[in-house]
């Protein structure tokens, strides 16, 4: 399926590519080999992988997947920008909530001289660099009518994302 999938995107050149995503197995790890997992591993468009069922107690597994929120990595790089863009559309279209997360990374200071321009206070203002990052990126969202909540966590970001996307799992 991934082979056929790849040919497809390449010949009709969408502009979104949507999967399903069984549970493997009775859990909710990507199987190694799934389709959606490879599909993702190198996205050639933008793509959307739709879970099998919602967060517990959320959905039932026939329903269809509507959105109330729709969470969003930012770390002001170019991709990160076009995900928040999708993601503003995906929420309005949806009349979700956009979440928009920010993970600033512990960095540490170098003790011993000139080896980077990093400096504690600028360590301690990285979150607040972060902070004012995410309300500019998000501005376009509001103008829009999108409801946006921005969230800026410590941590590594996909640690940070997933916590924060599953939050009953802390």
């Amino acid at each position: 399926p991934i082979d056929v999938l790849r040919r497809v995107v390449d010949a009709e050149e969408p502009d979104m590519l949507v999967v399903g995503r069984r549970a493997a197995g009775g859990t909710a790890a990507l199987a190694p080999g799934s389709t959606s997992l490879g599909m993702l591993v190198e996205p050639q468009v933008p793509t959307l992988v739709v879970p099998e069922t919602g967060p517990p107690g959320r959905r039932r597994p026939t329903e269809c997947p509507a959105m109330r929120s729709v969470l969003v990595g930012i770390d002001g790089s170019q991709p990160s920008l076009r995900a928040l863009d999708l993601a503003s559309d995906l929420a309005e279209l949806s009349a979700g909530e956009l979440v928009a997360v920010a993970a600033v990374e512990e960095t540490p200071v170098f003790p011993l001289g000139p080896a980077t321009t990093l400096t504690s206070e600028g360590e301690r203002d990285a979150p607040g660099r972060a902070a004012a990052m995410l309300t500019a990126a998000c501005e376009p969202a509001r103008r829009r009518g999108v409801r946006v909540e921005t969230v800026c966590r410590r941590g590594i970001p996909t640690q940070a994302l997933l916590r924060y996307a599953r939050p009953s799992e802390d």
